[in-house]
């Protein structure tokens, strides 16, 4: 019996299909082993969601007093996170405004995540200089560029603008410049308690221009939740339109950081970049140094920007993360205050 056209077309068909069917199931079973699992939202107790939505800013701290954390943070020990109106953690038991100011901007390693309100850098620095006051703006997931942002809308407010901003750098910092996927994918996961989590983000442009653009999300379809394999397959092809954005992350961190200490020295205040992770773990926790590319001591030199360089020793005798965690514990924390004291007394202080 001859078999028609038509009847070629759909045996052609099916064979694809059956092909694509088996490809699919090939690859689902394939990452499944390898202990790879579909698109996941990470479950966050009410008690721990300390951000709320911004359209401008992606997110900002919510005010309240947190006090529910998982035991195994340091052993269950107590912990109190304050956070002020304005999005201010706490730096004293009570908010004492002062004619002078000093703001702290940065992420989680600024605000002090995971730590009594009395064991971060912020604290310990308002108890040194009394006579000033300290904001703390720090923000976990924070960037460069949504550093800029706040920093903005502080200052259009402000009657007198403070007396110095420092920004906490670290290396990963760039990731969230340019919206990395990656980074954008860790926001969508974590965003229970966010409505709507997005990102803003810089780019370049053909001319070299740096450029702003609106908060984003990660695009996560029904099916990321259930398949493996399509999870895997729409999350690189998703990278393949977001090569551009990364390759750019230290060009743009770079530019941020002069555009940064651009605004302070219009409105008169000085601008100083510590630099908190020129630094990370191996896996016997001993520090490993590493740096961010083009932003060494030449580049700050160069666009006469202070630096504070808080990389830990390669050797020291104290706990460097808190315990059950990844963040900076409080003897870093108490490190920290001390290189940013030292800066302080010497370019501030001795004015």
């Amino acid at each position: 019996m001859q078999i028609g056209y038509k009847q070629k077309i759909v045996f052609v068909m099916v064979i694809v299909l059956m092909m694509i069917g088996f490809f699919s199931l090939y690859l689902e079973l394939g990452l499944r082993l390898r202990g790879i699992v579909p698109f996941q939202s990470i479950r966050i107790s009410g008690d721990m969601v300390v951000v709320e939505f911004d359209p401008v800013l992606g997110w900002r701290n919510k005010v309240g007093v947190y006090t529910q954390w998982p035991k195994n943070w340091d052993d269950g020990k107590e912990l109190k996170m304050t956070i002020w109106p304005g999005g201010l953690r706490a730096t004293a038991p009570a908010r004492v405004k002062k004619d002078r100011q000093i703001i702290l901007l940065g992420c989680s390693f600024i605000q002090g995540w995971a730590l009594r309100d009395e064991d971060t850098m912020a604290w310990k620095l308002q108890e040194r200089f009394p006579e000033v006051e300290f904001l703390n703006y720090g923000t976990c997931g924070y960037g460069t560029y949504q550093s800029l942002l706040l920093l903005e809308e502080y200052l259009k407010d402000c009657p007198r603008p403070p007396a110095v901003v420092v920004y906490g750098l670290c290396d990963f910092h760039r990731d969230r410049n340019v919206a990395h996927l990656d980074f954008l994918r860790i926001v969508a996961r974590c965003g229970q308690g966010l409505d709507r989590a997005q990102l803003p983000y810089c780019f370049i442009d053909k001319q070299g221009v740096l450029k702003r653009h609106s908060p984003v999300g990660y695009p996560v379809f029904w099916g990321d939740k259930y398949s493996v394999a399509l999870d895997y397959v729409h999350y690189n092809f998703l990278k393949l339109f977001n090569r551009e954005r990364a390759r750019d992350m230290d060009v743009v961190t770079r530019k941020l950081l002069i555009e940064i200490d651009m605004l302070c020295k219009r409105k008169g205040s000085r601008f100083a970049v510590c630099l908190l992770r020129n630094n990370v773990l191996d896996a016997n926790f001993n520090v490993v140094r590493t740096s961010i590319p083009g932003v060494d001591k030449q580049f700050f030199r160069e666009h006469d920007i202070d630096l504070i360089d808080c990389g830990l020793p390669e050797k020291q005798s104290f706990r460097l993360i808190v315990k059950g965690e990844i963040h900076p514990s409080a003897m870093v924390n108490t490190y920290w205050a001390e290189r940013v004291a030292d800066y302080l007394k010497t370019r501030y202080f001795a004015l």
